[in-house]
């Protein structure tokens, strides 16, 4: 069960949700946690400028996974509290962050250990101080991406967090790897241009300069015995347009 000690705040409403998302009520804390009830939380992942990640080790008296690794801290949203504003709250409670810009990232469905809710996963900048609450956490330090890595190998690591953070890299290094696909084939598309670009000789030796697929002038360059010669095209602009495709595409 991810509830181990006895509940803090126990009184305290929070919001609960579907397994849609949908908020279909509030709820005491304690009940919550004894129903393993689907509420909503917040979760942040703090970096520094040099792309360290800060991460939390939990007290361990915490009501969840006491003494585990947290590498996107927050909190369970409170009854019509907004991810947004739960997200900002729990940084300035539990690490003294005031005044922190937060990137949405995207919204998560997790359960294990007898816990589940939807979250919404943050992420920062911040190079000032901090000052960690002691009743929520017992140490932190910021870690580089292969640090934390090996710490999400070895752990303990908290199985949402630890969900949020894998997703986090999925999606961005899925970015990465579109963002080159698409240098890529702008490059291709540019050679591509240019090979279509260049006279083309033909079996009988004579030479076409295709005219540019984005012309508006409906002209073809012929050579032959020599001589440039100019001609019109007379047919209607669809099929100038095609015509002009397949002179380029023959030369692929």
């Amino acid at each position: 069960m991810a509830v181990s000690n006895a509940v803090q705040k126990p009184d305290e409403l929070v919001q609960l949700v579907d397994r849609h998302g949908n908020d279909v009520g509030v709820a005491p804390r304690e009940r919550m946690r004894k129903e393993n009830l689907s509420h909503r939380a917040s979760a942040v992942l703090v970096f520094n400028s040099e792309g360290k990640i800060f991460v939390q080790k939990r007290v361990a008296f915490k009501e969840t996974f006491p003494s585990y690794f947290d590498p996107a801290p927050g909190g369970v949203c409170g009854a019509h509290e907004t991810v947004a504003e739960n997200a900002a709250k729990e940084l300035e409670e539990e690490m003294g962050m005031k005044g922190v810009e937060l990137q949405h990232c995207f919204d998560y469905y997790h359960e294990s250990q007898g816990l589940q809710y939807w979250g919404s996963l943050f992420s920062c900048m911040y190079d000032g101080p901090m000052e960690l609450q002691p009743e929520e956490v017992e140490s932190g330090q910021f870690m580089s991406v292969q640090e934390l890595n090996q710490l999400l190998e070895d752990g303990p690591v908290c199985p949402d967090s630890k969900q949020a953070v894998l997703e986090y890299f999925k999606r961005k290094d899925a970015a990465c790897s579109a963002d080159i696909d698409s240098t890529q084939q702008s490059s291709m598309k540019a050679k591509r241009l240019a090979r279509c670009n260049e006279p083309r000789q033909e079996a009988d030796g004579s030479s076409m300069r295709p005219v540019s697929v984005r012309s508006k002038i409906d002209l073809i360059i012929v050579r032959s015995a020599g001589l440039w010669e100019a001609y019109t095209v007379s047919l209607d602009s669809r099929q100038v347009m095609l015509y002009k495709l397949e002179v380029c595409d023959s030369r692929l």
